[in-house]
């Protein structure tokens, strides 16, 4: 009887030193579990680079209240889209869908040109506009909302 006690412990004391051998070689290795790999869209952050790619529709154009507006409404005066004002009704309206490509290309309706995107602010330069074209923006997802003055452009990704 003694001795199945003493070879039982025997056994739970070597499983325990083989379990701490392993665990310090492994440290002492420098090694350590792999960190798990995103398993799904939503846990993988995109930059604004590569979150802009793609079709984006123009949804709704607001005024600072919230209040569904039309484009000739946006008072452009003041601000680099100013010149093209004439154009802005047929451009800025729902249903319209931009293009960004990722050689830093946009294209919308008939004008077409480049574009930078960094964390909050959309830059486009089209040769029909006197200057570049700084917008705020933010992408949540497959949500993109522009300013232009207090007024905003929501856009969805197609």
């Amino acid at each position: 009887m003694n001795l199945k006690k003493f070879i039982r412990s025997g056994s739970i004391i070597a499983a325990a030193a083989l379990t701490a051998v392993s665990m310090t070689s492994c440290s002492l290795l420098g090694t350590k579990e792999p960190e798990p790999a995103p398993t799904s869209a939503a846990q993988v952050q995109l930059t604004p680079e590569e979150a802009i790619i793609g079709y984006w529709e123009i949804t709704s154009l607001t005024d600072p209240n919230g209040n569904e507006v039309e484009a000739s409404d946006i008072d452009l005066s003041g601000t680099p889209l100013e010149s093209i004002s004439a154009a802005a009704g047929m451009i800025l309206r729902q249903g319209v869908t931009l293009e960004f490509k990722d050689d830093k290309t946009v294209s919308l309706s008939f004008l077409s040109g480049d574009y930078e995107i960094n964390s909050d602010t959309l830059t486009l330069s089209m040769p029909e506009l006197s200057q570049s074209v700084s917008l705020p923006c933010t992408i949540d997802g497959s949500q993109m909302t522009l300013s232009i003055k207090s007024y905003s452009i929501s856009l969805t990704k197609k």
